[in-house]
């Protein structure tokens, strides 16, 4: 079973933020595959779906941002998922905004989501795909990171978001099993 997952954080005021970028991309998949049933499970909302014969899960951590390890890690075990079968999605500040980039291993870059997953797996070698949100130097890096795109961003992150998506898919499909 694939386990993708979106990194963000949970609640109102994080909606539609630079830092929920990974939720983003999950909720568009769910949408576009016509997956409405999330389930709430210990700490995170999946649901299932079944992709080109593939069966996955699209998760969303409920942890906060820096705690998504302990959610990442009890779906694995739960559903006896290897780590070489999950993939995460989120945002990444040293990227130009709108790019998107496919890793099979790697450092967190400082990203406290990818280092609470690195240290509940205890490895770094899990597929990423990492989604450029730049980084204004006039502003603080957490009012950034939770801060919404202006309407010239949407539109970048609209399409990006669509690719994103059609990454994932081309991912689930082909991690044949």
């Amino acid at each position: 079973m694939k386990i993708i997952v979106g990194l963000g954080n949970q609640g109102k005021e994080f909606e539609k933020t630079r830092h929920n970028v990974g939720f983003d991309v999950i909720e568009n998949i769910a949408k576009d595959l016509l997956l409405e049933n999330f389930k709430k499970m210990n700490n995170g909302i999946f649901v299932t779906g079944l992709w080109m014969g593939e069966k996955f899960i699209l998760l969303k951590p409920q942890t906060f941002m820096n705690n998504s390890g302990e959610c990442v890690s009890y779906f694995l075990n739960y559903f006896k998922t290897d780590q070489n079968e999950i993939l995460i999605v989120y945002d990444d500040i040293s990227m130009a905004l709108g790019k998107i980039r496919f890793r099979k291993t790697g450092t967190s870059g400082g990203h406290n989501g990818i280092k609470s997953i690195i240290s509940k797996l205890k490895s770094e070698k899990f597929d990423r795909l990492k989604i450029g949100i730049g980084h204004s130097k006039n502003i603080d890096l957490k009012d950034w990171v939770i801060g919404k795109f202006d309407e010239e961003e949407k539109k970048i992150m609209s399409k990006t978001n669509q690719e994103a998506v059609k990454n994932v898919l081309d991912w689930i499909s082909s991690k044949k099993g």
